[in-house]
């Protein structure tokens, strides 16, 4: 049976909320960009990846704070003007918006340090090895680095400018999506020190996760998103170059991968599945 998503997630809120406590300009930016709602996806896909290796979720809610402060910041770098130039996110004002786009970077930057010391400190209360924490934050650098959501973002602007090749735009959702749920999905098992075929495994489901969802997202009408879409019109996207049809087709094929994954864990991979059908349907 899973898990109780709504009681997790209000878990998870407090924990942002108490993570992010603070007095000045950048302390509120960063409130205003991460507890200013969404769905917390990435949070509930760490503690569901916990259940599914026999751990208990709420161990780990420092490390599911941590990957949801990892996603606001790439969505107020995502927003600003040298990037995606959005207006708006979750109904509000972008965060360069609503307190200048000094105060944006400058809330980033913490937010990443803030999700690095989170991993850390839950290694530190689950009794997990130097080499796991250490282990947990290379994954989470990698992550957010280069040959993750950076680079993926780097593509997604060339998206802009030119057409880019299928092989190119299934790089850069793996990159800029994926790598984030990948890395949700991974920290309990490096955390917990599971065995390797369960993380593979679960990077494995992230991966395909992400993939899925980006197409989703892709195929959505901007007007039921939450987030300024102008920018967004011009750029070609991999839905828009299969075709709905194909790329539904394409968004099936990805999450039936993503489960598939998850039959090394059986039925303790429940609410992983459970969260795959919501998210995704």
């Amino acid at each position: 049976m899973p898990i109780d998503f709504q009681t997790l997630r209000q878990d998870v809120e407090d924990t942002l909320s108490r993570a992010l406590a603070g007095d000045g300009l950048i302390a509120e930016a960063k409130r205003h960009a991460v507890l200013g709602g969404g769905k917390r996806l990435r949070p509930l896909m760490l503690l569901s990846a916990a259940e599914a290796i026999g751990a208990i979720p709420r161990d780990f809610l420092e490390a599911a704070a941590a990957v949801e402060i990892i996603h606001a910041a790439s969505l107020i770098l995502d927003d600003l003007p040298s990037m995606d130039d959005a207006q708006m996110r979750r109904g509000r004002p972008t965060i360069h918006k609503a307190y200048g786009e000094a105060a944006a970077i400058l809330g980033a930057v913490s937010l990443v340090g803030d999700a690095f010391h989170l991993i850390a400190s839950n290694g530190a209360r689950l009794r997990t090895g130097s080499g796991q924490v250490a282990r947990a934050c290379e994954l989470a650098s990698h992550t957010i680095g280069a040959i993750g959501m950076s680079g993926g973002q780097a593509i997604d602007l060339e998206a802009s400018r030119r057409v880019l090749r299928q092989s190119e735009l299934l790089q850069c959702y793996y990159s800029k999506t994926g790598s984030l749920f990948a890395l949700s999905a991974m920290l309990p098992p490096v955390l917990a020190d599971s065995p390797s075929d369960q993380l593979e495994s679960l990077r494995r489901y992230g991966l395909e996760f992400g993939l899925a969802f980006q197409l989703a997202d892709d195929l959505r009408d901007p007007v039921e998103t939450t987030k300024d879409r102008n920018k967004d019109r011009n750029k070609h996207t991999l839905a828009a170059q299969l075709g709905s049809a194909e790329a539904n087709a394409r968004k099936k094929k990805a999450t039936e991968a993503a489960l598939a994954a998850l039959d090394i864990f059986g039925e303790r991979a429940a609410s992983l599945s459970e969260l795959a059908r919501r998210a995704l349907a």
